[in-house]
């Protein structure tokens, strides 16, 4: 399995390093497909090199390892396809166009909502069957094309597995698409998504600082879910972390300290506090803008008869 793996790791790495650079979204998008396209052909390539000595070999491949890749591919062609042909017009005509996307896909969920449940409550009652080939059964086949085409590397749901992942993220990033664009169509509104701000350090960043705030319990116990602060901070930063679930696991997996970002805001916070204490400890100079602030309090306390 540690060739399949290191196939899913390689295009995951090839999506992060994508992902910092400086390119519109169509090119981005294409390079992605690109990508996740090669890494499904070099995942089959080494399939069609042998057959899996165990069923639970078969299973992890069909239902975690292929989807893994395959649903990358799906969620960054309709990015694209979603991106070239989105109206350039309004806001309000956006807003409308994203809507229907998010029906089309929310009705896809809905359609296979029963493996959907499947899926997300971890249950494995009929892996044997959705995910082995060996093991087909038209009856719980809902897209037959894709193992007829190549019945070596389809099983009855690896592909409606993937499909539905990539919609499930496509439905994140398009309600949040919608808030931005309702967000700067309303001025004046005073609240802190409204100011401009730009986040300039790494994503991987704020990834942590995300983790660290959702953990801590800081926002309160279980009232907010990951997914919904990552939102919540892309739209006040101005930023897009695609996945930073995936950059959580290079926080994790690195040596040197897992907390470089929160141990960097420690220590700047506590420089700053050492400057305000040296220049607390600075003569006072009549031109010293503390010069002027004790001299208005006893202008103000003479009035009123007050001691300093």
């Amino acid at each position: 399995m540690y060739l399949f793996e290191q196939v899913v790791d390689e295009m995951e790495q090839k999506l992060y390093a994508l992902e910092d650079q400086n390119q519109d979204l169509v090119s981005y998008y294409r390079k992605a497909i690109a990508i996740s396209s090669q890494s499904l052909s070099d995942l089959k390539a080494i399939k069609q090199l042998g057959k899996f000595n165990t069923s639970e070999k078969e299973i992890i491949f069909f239902k975690k390892l292929k989807p893994a890749i395959l649903s990358r591919l799906i969620y960054f062609t309709n990015l694209y396809n979603i991106e070239i042909s989105k109206p350039i017009t309004s806001s309000g005509k956006i807003i409308k166009y994203c809507k229907r996307k998010i029906e089309k896909y929310q009705q896809y969920i809905d359609d296979n909502i029963e493996f959907y449940k499947y899926i997300k409550t971890g249950n494995k009652k009929f892996d044997q069957i959705y995910f082995r080939h060996s093991k087909l059964d038209l009856k719980y086949y809902p897209e037959m094309y894709n193992y007829y085409s190549d019945p070596d590397f389809n099983t009855t749901h690896d592909t409606l597995l993937a499909t539905l992942l990539a919609y499930e993220k496509l439905l994140t990033d398009l309600k949040a698409e919608i808030h931005s664009l309702k967000r700067k169509s309303t001025k004046n509104t005073g609240t802190v998504l409204d100011l401009k701000m730009e986040w300039k350090a790494n994503k991987i960043d704020l990834v942590e600082l995300i983790y660290a705030l959702h953990s801590s319990g800081a926002l309160g116990e279980n009232q907010i879910k990951l997914k919904d602060l990552a939102t919540a901070c892309e739209l006040i930063f101005n930023i897009k972390l695609n996945d930073y679930s995936r950059k959580f696991l290079e926080i994790r997996s690195r040596t040197s300290g897992h907390t470089k970002f929160l141990d960097r805001l420690k220590d700047a916070l506590e420089d700053k506090m050492k400057q305000f204490d040296e220049y607390k400890t600075l003569p006072i100079q009549s031109n010293d803008s503390r010069y002027r602030l004790i001299e208005n309090y006893l202008k103000k306390s003479d009035k009123k008869n007050r001691k300093l």
